[in-house]
């Protein structure tokens, strides 16, 4: 391979050199003339913006501007990059660098930036021969150079600004790459800079001089006129009217957290529509007496809308500002930026939105003049490093324009180049080629995954074919997901279907245990142990004593026991009589009781002694455990549907609410752990009260599969090391706790006290990676298990068995447990796509029957579900579903992460923040041992500014200012 390289620069020189050299320059049609001579050179608006951004990111190649060419033929490389130094003498521009100057006082005032015209071209050139590398590296090693070519910094000081770089395939097969700083050249200079080049081209190979129609002014008096030009009052009232009230910051479900710093790498994807979508659409457009450029944007807007959830969509689009005709054959930076605000709703139609979005870009367009970077520092949005301001993601339209013929025989044709940059987290480009339309998505790779943006192309295909199809469709009815889409979330990730367990009632399996091992030891508590055969026979004995009481299906049976026997025994012995058990915990308040006993209607209370003193004044009787009854126990028939228990769960309102639980959900929900766990538990220890629904877990798996429940003394969970030494001394082999309380018990306890657990399974709280961390380092020999499951689908619903590979990200909550079906929602009932968050329903045979005496409410959160069972695979379509209220998402493989609370997010002005998030990331710092976030009122202020509030535990107040930059990478400084 070889290479050569040379650059072409003449000596610096003031703007006025070059001007001397063209007294003859005619003069301009428009007010825009020469600046004086002699006055240094300002730079434009969008210049200076260009340049601090450069400033801030040294090195990075986010604004340059890369394009690559297929060139075929017998091309001259020599002439090629004459011809392109000839342009560079028409354009002033093309040799132009950049420098600053201090103001008088260096510590106060803003640099003074000029710009500098140098007399000769400056160009750096560079040949790169391939043609003797084997085929398959040839291309490896073009793109390679390519790419290194693009990325390569420019000196804004130094120069040059420009790089040709000539590729040579094989004989008569090029590739050309351009790169030039955006500071000098926005995508219309291209055009005319290759009108140029190729006229240039084509003198030279004549042996003819090169002969350029020399612009009437260069586009330092573009700047020059540009500073002098008053702010359009009537135009920026417009703009701040039109971008009044909360800026929300745009939350695109991303595969990896917004960095502190964007880095600006990026990617693109490319997908040409069909032509027959491309002639509908503009046929729409048309119809609709719009363009295309709004109809590609309001699908964009939608699909935003149906991305984030959010109704308030700012995009941001570039436009070239030459409204002067000396301009148009001009090169230089004259991008300028608008924002199109829309409101976006489900129910609306379409073309309303298509409607609003047209009168908002005629209206943008119309008061177009102020510049960005003035509507930036007027406004004064919120800023954080890592956000942009005022909007987030942008959106270009664009004609392909042919490229000019620079010799007869020679092809130029336009290369697709991705060179590795995003300015934004998400750019679409829809570029128009002889009527083919082509969407390219620009991301930055800082926040998405490749296959994440290919499923976004997908989505935006069937958006567009949909909305050709019904343009008069609501936003929310029109489709999203492609048909192999629909069937993997709806029935493929929910293909959960088992066997129906032998047994109709869980106190059978119980049974079964006590028969075929009676001897074996079925609780331990305090010291003492309780067999099969004494469980069993203790628990018809008091079942008979409840049946004399009238006890019957569907009557509820108060049960009040510290952890004991007492508790085993009593829960066994309601579900023998018939009845449903309705757990009381002794530490409730009497008020609370009171309320329980009243609504659930209890006649009969099973309590201890000692605690009987402590219940409320009631109307139902009590009964103790070792009341006799010469009765003998007669097995009662119950239906699966008939109630097995009822748990109260704290409600929005402070009224509690109880969840009724069948025999078939409990049964269901027990034997899907035989089918989910690798192992059955020996021995397990339970920490949870009964009067939670965890506690179910632990009781009727061991019991029903023949182990051993281990039940340590009140309050044990606040001593760890006595803790650790009941696993030991007792085998234990499962327990199941919140991540917090595991956290603690790995910190504090001994790794070889722990040894006879082979499975832990956390639930109740969002699991988080240091957790599985620390548990891999202690106990790597350990399953661990992270379950997920309201009250009202028993238990558990969906679950994951932690791998070491899970601590790189989000530790997710896994997939359906058996029979269960898991729909993710958005507000209109529709499945999301995948890494799209939505509400998470749950479906299947946990389900509980509802909440006791509350009609209404048990309606709004145990709806139908919308989809048939074909769509869902459900058994019938009027299968209910649980709406939790929690956010999840799909990863690509089917297993969903959780987002947190639907009610967790809060608005401060403007930006939607996840107070969990925040959480998580301040508790990371080493010094944080627990951290809260809240929303505080700053009463102080005149308008009571509202702002985000940390209480930190451990925190040394030396640390806060280092925490709070690590703050800053999710939420404004400001807040």
């Amino acid at each position: 391979m070889q290479a050569n390289k040379k650059t072409t620069a003449g000596k610096s020189s003031l703007l006025s050199r070059w001007r001397n050299r063209n007294k003859e320059k005619a003069a301009p049609k428009t007010g825009i003339r020469p600046m004086p001579e002699g006055m240094p050179a300002p730079l434009s608006l969008g210049q200076q913006r260009l340049w601090f951004l450069q400033q801030l990111h040294p090195g990075n190649p986010f604004y340059h501007y890369a394009d690559m060419f297929r060139l075929k033929g017998d091309w001259d490389g020599e002439k090629l990059f004459a011809a392109f130094e000839s342009v560079a003498q028409n354009h002033d521009i093309l040799r132009t660098t950049f420098s600053a100057v201090s103001g008088p006082n260096a510590d106060s005032a803003e640099p003074s930036l000029h710009q500098a015209v140098h007399e000769n071209a400056q160009v750096e050139t560079s040949v790169h021969d391939l043609r003797d590398l084997p085929k398959g590296k040839k291309e490896a090693e073009a793109e390679r150079l390519a790419f290194a070519k693009a990325q390569a910094p420019f000196d804004l000081e130094k120069g040059p600004l420009v790089r040709l770089t000539l590729l040579r395939l094989e004989g008569a097969e090029y590739l050309l790459v351009l790169t030039m700083h955006h500071i000098i050249v926005d995508k219309w200079s291209m055009q005319v800079l290759r009108n140029e080049w190729a006229a240039a081209y084509r003198a030279l190979c004549k042996g003819q001089p090169v002969v350029l129609q020399k612009p009437p002014i260069q586009y330092a008096d573009y700047a020059h006129w540009q500073r002098q030009q008053p702010v359009g009052s009537k135009q920026l009232e417009y703009w701040k009217k039109k971008l009044s009230g909360e800026l929300h910051t745009l939350q695109l479900p991303t595969d990896h957290a917004r960095p502190l710093r964007p880095s600006f790498r990026g990617a693109f994807c490319e997908k040409t529509l069909p032509p027959a979508l491309s002639n509908k659409l503009k046929r729409l457009a048309k119809g609709a007496n719009s363009t295309m450029f709004v109809l590609m944007m309001a699908a964009y807007k939608t699909l935003l809308h149906r991305y984030s959830g959010q109704s308030d969509i700012l995009v941001g689009t570039p436009f070239t500002n030459r409204d002067s005709t000396e301009l148009e054959k001009l090169i230089g930076f004259f991008n300028d930026t608008l924002v199109m605000r829309s409101q976006v709703s489900g129910e609306m139609g379409f073309m309303d939105l298509l409607g609003q979005l047209r009168q908002t870009s005629m209206e943008a367009f119309a008061n177009k003049n102020i510049p960005f970077e003035t509507l930036v520092n007027t406004l004064k949005p919120g800023r954080t490093m890592s956000v942009n301001p005022l909007f987030q993601v942008m959106f270009l339209y664009h004609h392909v324009q042919p490229t000019p013929a620079f010799a007869p025989g020679l092809q130029m044709e336009h290369a697709p180049f991705d060179f590795g940059v995003a300015k934004f987290d998400l750019t679409l480009y829809v570029s128009e080629d002889k009527g083919q339309l082509t969407t390219i998505f620009e991301y930055a790779t800082d926040l998405f995954e490749r296959e994440t943006i290919e499923r976004m192309q997908g989505h935006l295909r069937v958006l567009l074919e949909g909305i050709a199809d019904n343009p008069e469709a609501k936003i929310s009815e029109l489709p999203l997901l492609t048909e192999a889409e629909k069937q993997q979330v709806l029935v493929d990730w929910n293909d959960t279907k088992t066997a129906a367990p032998e047994a109709t009632h869980i106190h059978h399996f119980i049974e079964k245990q006590a028969r075929a091992q009676p001897g074996k030891i079925a609780v331990a508590a305090k010291g003492q142990q309780l067999t099969y055969f004494d469980l069993n026979k203790k628990a018809e004995q008091l079942a008979a004593r409840l049946q004399s009481l009238g006890v019957g299906a569907n009557m509820l049976v108060g049960l009040c026991t510290e952890r004991s026997f007492e508790m085993i025994t009593g829960i066994l012995a309601i579900l023998k009589a018939g009845a449903a058990y309705l757990p009381i915990d002794p530490e409730y308040p009497k008020d609370r009781v009171a309320f329980m006993l009243e609504d659930a209607a209890v006649t009969v209370v099973l309590a201890q002694p000692e605690l009987m003193k402590k219940l409320p004044k009631t109307a139902a009787q009590l009964v103790g455990f070792d009341e006799k009854t010469s009765r003998p126990f007669v097995p009662k028939e119950v239906a699966a549907t008939d109630l097995a228990y009822l748990i109260y769960t704290s409600g929005s309102t402070g009224r509690p609410k109880g969840v009724a639980v069948t025999h078939a959900n409990l049964v269901h929900s027990t034997t899907a752990r035989f089918g989910f766990y690798e192992e059955q538990p020996g021995s397990f220890l339970l920490l949870s009260s009964f009067a939670f629904d965890s506690s179910v877990a632990g009781i009727f798996w061991t019991l029903c599969s023949g182990g051993t429940l281990v039940l340590p003394e009140k309050r044990i969970e606040q001593d760890m090391e006595r803790l650790a030494d009941i696993v030991c001394q007792n085998k234990v082999t499962h327990t199941l706790l919140l991540p917090s309380l595991y956290a603690l018990l790995l910190q504090h306890a001994p790794a070889e006290k722990l040894a006879s657990l082979q499975a832990v399974s956390v639930a109740g709280e969002a699991c988080n990676a240091d957790l599985c961390k620390l548990h891999f380092d202690k106990m790597p020999g350990t399953s661990l298990y992270n379950e997920y499951g309201p009250t009202e689908a028993t238990v558990w619903c969906i679950a994951h068995k932690i791998q070491p590979g899970d601590v790189d990200g989000a530790i997710p909550i896994g997939r359906p447990i058996a029979n269960t079906q898991v729909f993710i929602l958005d507000k209109n009932k529709q499945p999301v796509p995948v890494g799209v968050p939505g509400e998470l329903y749950i479906g299947g045979a946990g389900i509980a029957r509802g909440y006791l005496n509350r009609p209404q409410l048990t309606a709004q959160c145990f709806a139908h579900s919308p989809f048939t069972p074909e769509q869902s695979g459900q058994a019938t379509h009027h299968s209910p579903l649980y709406r939790t209220g929690d956010l999840a998402r799909y990863r690509p493989d089917g297993i969903i992460e959780f987002l947190g609370r639907a009610d967790q997010q809060v608005k401060i002005r403007g930006y939607r923040i996840e107070l969990n998030e925040i959480k998580a990331v301040l508790q990371k710092h080493p010094s944080v041992k627990e951290a809260l976030v809240v929303v505080r009122k700053e009463v102080a202020t005149a308008d009571e500014t509202e702002r985000l509030a940390a209480i930190l535990a451990g925190m040394k107040e030396a640390e806060a200012e280092r925490l709070l930059a690590t703050v800053e990478s999710i939420v404004p400084a400001a807040h």
